[in-house]
């Protein structure tokens, strides 16, 4: 029963990171390979909404990617707190001496992971879709 447990956190973890990994992919894949050339501002037709200075765009870019991954990491730091106390007391199901007890702390614990898995990917979502909406309008509306 217990390596079974270990075995579904094992698995939760992975698919865990694994989330992490394709997040990461999708917010690296927003940004432009390389270095892009500057075009002089005359030569840009007056329909683009390129920004009147550039640097104003890369520190509001900056300011709001800096603000997810502060939050992303305040998340994660929760989730891995969350993770230590879980192990914590998986190793207390030891000592439990019931089947039925043992069974039924085991499935809230389960229950207490996946549920802290389902905050953590919510909050990630709802955070990235934040940053997106507010890089979206320094985009079309500029950095100003």
């Amino acid at each position: 029963m217990f390596q079974q447990f270990v075995g579904h956190l094992c698995r939760l973890t992975e698919s865990t990171i694994q989330m992490q990994q394709e997040l990461f992919q999708k917010w690296v894949s927003l940004f432009p390979i390389g270095p892009q050339p500057i075009m002089p501002l005359a030569n840009v037709p007056s329909s683009t909404s390129a920004p009147t200075d550039p640097l104003a765009f890369q520190k509001k870019g900056l300011e709001i990617f800096g603000e997810l991954f502060k939050k992303e990491y305040e998340t994660l730091e929760t989730q891995f707190k969350a993770g230590l106390r879980n192990i914590e007391e998986a190793f207390h199901l030891v000592q439990v001496k019931d089947p039925a007890e043992f069974y039924a702390k085991s499935v809230d614990l389960y229950k207490k992971g996946f549920d802290g898995l389902l905050q953590t990917s919510e909050t990630q979502i709802r955070d990235f879709k934040s940053a997106a909406a507010k890089w979206n309008e320094v985009v079309t509306k500029g950095a100003a």
